[in-house]
């Protein structure tokens, strides 16, 4: 990807979540490398790179697929959608959760990084059997 569309991205992103250059920089940088950073003018390091995607909320490689790539803060709503249901034992809405995400990021990912969906299965199926189970003894 271009630095330019780097940049963009970043731009982008930094707005979305109302922060300023600056707020974006703090701790990181000077908020004038963000805004050449921003207009294309200037390389980000590596790590630069990474501290401003972790502020962002985003991965790395967000920059380098764009679409591809899910953003941090929809990971963690789904996780947090997953114990929910589990904490209630809503194993038919668990699934549900985890197929819808099969269908739609699994898809888009290298087949490795599904192998969180496929353990959540596992685990679901196998609390259902031991829920039936423990139903059947009383």
């Amino acid at each position: 990807m271009k630095l330019v569309e780097i940049g963009k991205k970043i731009s982008e992103l930094r707005k979305e979540m109302n922060l300023t250059q600056g707020e974006l920089a703090r701790g990181i940088c000077t908020q004038s490398l963000i805004s050449l950073i921003e207009r294309g003018e200037s390389d980000p390091s590596a790590e630069l790179l990474y501290q401003i995607t972790k502020r962002l909320g985003v991965d790395v490689n967000y920059f380098f697929e764009i679409g591809s790539t899910t953003r941090l803060d929809y990971v963690n709503e789904v996780e947090k959608q997953l114990r929910r249901t589990r904490i209630f034992y809503q194993y038919n809405e668990m699934m549900e959760i985890v197929a819808a995400e099969e269908k739609t990021r699994c898809s888009t990912m290298i087949p490795a990084s599904c192998s969180y969906c496929t353990g959540i299965k596992v685990s679901i199926l196998q609390k259902r059997k031991r829920s039936t189970a423990r139903r059947s003894i009383y």
